[in-house]
């Protein structure tokens, strides 16, 4: 069991810090160094003094589309550089915008799956997958990690809609590279869950008037919530390539063992 480290930020609930997560050999990432989030568009004034004050925020990347930023604009933050850095074309993207108040848009997801025959852990199977095994998202999170290559100094956030999909996967790559047990990997992806929740509920209550003879409270959670069969997709990716984690990260998103030693020294603790 781990402790989560969330970050008390009213306009953002899935924001928390990574700092104190164990790695193989003992040693533990740095505080107020990784800072994982869903999108700022919703933070406060108080939010912000917090991220920057008391987290030292310098950098902020942003995993989402141009559609989604048009839509919810970043809120600068004097001192803090934002770099946009989408894992997802407009045409991958899908239920990965993660807007719980946007029934339209679920009425016509399920349409669509519906024609298809396909069950949302279907669909959202799909897009994991397609995240893992896609140049152009590979190609990104090898930006992600030369970004934080570069942070010395002070605490990087990245984030997407929600913060459980794009963000739960370059978690899950960034961890792997720490030498992070895969069993906590798993265990901070599903704990999005619990940070999203209300908002899941609020979702599910807004959509059941339109879709009455739909489970929506299932429907939402699935599309919206997280589950260990989605991480999974990385592992089973990984697995079926027959190499090492190393020579993964390697070979998918430019990570070398220098890139690798380089991380560990910027990010883990001294043993």
């Amino acid at each position: 069991m781990i402790t989560f480290n969330k970050i008390a930020l009213s306009g953002a609930p899935n924001a928390r810090d990574l700092g104190g997560y164990e790695t193989t050999d003992g040693r533990r990432i740095k505080p107020k160094r990784l800072l994982r989030s869903g999108e700022l568009s919703r933070t406060t004034e108080e939010d912000r003094r917090i991220l920057t004050e008391e987290y030292n925020l310098k950098t902020v990347i942003d995993f989402r589309t141009d559609t989604e930023r048009l839509d919810k604009p970043e809120i600068g933050i004097p001192g803090v550089e934002f770099i946009h850095l989408p894992i997802i074309d407009e045409s991958t993207l899908g239920i990965t915008r993660e807007k719980p108040a946007e029934r339209e848009m679920f009425g016509d997801l399920f349409g669509e799956l519906a024609k298809k025959n396909q069950s949302p852990e279907e669909y959202m199977a799909s897009v994991y997958q397609s995240i893992c095994t896609t140049d152009f998202s590979l190609k990104q999170y090898g930006r992600f990690f030369e970004i934080l290559l570069n942070q010395t100094d002070g605490a990087v956030l990245w984030h997407c809609s929600a913060g459980k999909d794009r963000v739960g996967l370059g978690t899950a790559l960034l961890f792997l590279a720490l030498d992070v047990p895969q069993e906590i990997i798993i265990e901070d992806y599903l704990f999005t869950g619990t940070c999203l929740q209300a908002e899941i509920d609020a979702a599910a209550s807004l959509l059941a008037p339109r879709m009455p003879d739909v489970d929506t409270a299932s429907l939402v959670q699935c599309l919206l919530g997280v589950r260990r069969s989605y991480i999974d997709t990385l592992f089973d990716t990984i697995s079926r390539t027959e190499k090492p984690v190393s020579e993964f990260l390697r070979d998918t998103v430019n990570l070398d063992k220098q890139k690798i030693l380089d991380l560990k020294k910027l990010y883990l603790e001294n043993k």
